[in-house]
């Protein structure tokens, strides 16, 4: 049945109105104003020879850092035409080390304006990578390039020839534990990162979504294998695993591992908690910020639910 012109005439009136009601109750439903940020406490105490840092607040509070003075530009627009960055470190002064994960290739661009160089290409023979998650330079500008997929490292010199090939035991912490990353502080002391699989993972639980709690390994070893320090376990990596077997990290709950020259930096959890190590991977400071704790709720699940 077709509205009379009356009607026609009184729909535009009764839509007008109609959305101006919906404004004034979307007004009267305004989101309240967010709290006011709150500022950084940090308190400081020994406690067994470890100098622990507590901070509360918020990170809004951080004053804001800019980036000073630019060395170098590397760009996807130019060659080498890099198509997705992965480990990059410092060789020297002022040479930069990059690698382009897509195409498994590692470059040296120049500081000094001379361009770049491929350091190690794609392939299984010795110099070249598969799958780098690693690049650290020790003292003399000698290059460690860690390749997960054929758990070894390749060493290069200040100029970039091949060296040698170490291998590295997949397994090295025993079973159920698998190899990440690995660093080099000097020729012969090398730290290994993995984590061991957690019980749940492994068969223990029948009930789905499981939430796991994975253990971060780290190990100094030399060059031939050998233990050069007990081995450090701590909490690792977090995940939700799903009946069709897939696993997913929905939270930020991954660890963060790094080494310099003479310190090892490790944090994890579902707390906020990073802790600094010397070399033989002795505790030296430990910083919390346990405000970052954040539960898994259903919301943050999301996508991330297995087919």
């Amino acid at each position: 049945m077709s509205q009379s012109s009356s009607e026609l005439r009184r729909a535009p009136g009764q839509f007008i109105g109609a959305l101006l009601a919906l404004l004034l109750i979307g007004q009267g439903c305004a989101e309240p104003e967010p709290p006011p940020i709150q500022d950084l406490v940090v308190t400081e105490a020994d406690s067994a020879g470890v100098h622990v840092v507590t901070v509360s607040g918020s990170a809004a509070a951080l004053p804001a850092w800019h980036l000073g003075e630019t060395i170098m530009e590397v760009s996807g627009n130019a060659a080498p035409h890099l198509s997705r960055v992965g480990a990059v470190a410092f060789r020297g002064a002022s040479d930069l080390l990059v690698q382009d994960r897509q195409a498994s290739e590692l470059y040296a661009f120049f500081g000094d304006g001379r361009g770049f160089e491929l350091l190690a290409g794609r392939g299984d023979g010795p110099g070249e990578i598969r799958s780098l998650t690693e690049v650290s330079v020790t003292a003399g500008d000698t290059t460690y390039a860690f390749d997960q997929r054929l758990t070894r490292i390749s060493v290069f010199d200040a100029v970039g020839d091949m060296l040698r090939t170490i291998p590295v035991r997949p397994d090295f912490a025993g079973n159920d534990t698998h190899i990440q990353s690995a660093w080099a502080f000097d020729s012969d002391r090398l730290l290994l990162y993995g984590y061991r699989r957690g019980a749940a993972e492994l068969g223990g639980s029948s009930s789905f979504p499981n939430s796991v709690m994975r253990t971060g390994v780290l190990h100094l070893v030399s060059s031939d294998g050998t233990l050069l320090a007990p081995p450090l376990e701590a909490e690792g990596e977090g995940l939700v695993q799903w009946e069709s077997g897939r696993s997913h990290s929905p939270f930020s709950n991954r660890p963060v591992v790094a080494a310099s020259a003479d310190r090892i930096l490790y944090g994890a959890g579902l707390d906020y908690e990073l802790a600094v190590h010397d070399i033989d991977l002795r505790p030296l400071v430990v910083v919390r910020w346990s405000d970052w704790r954040e539960p898994l709720t259903e919301s943050m699940l999301g996508d991330f639910r297995g087919p």
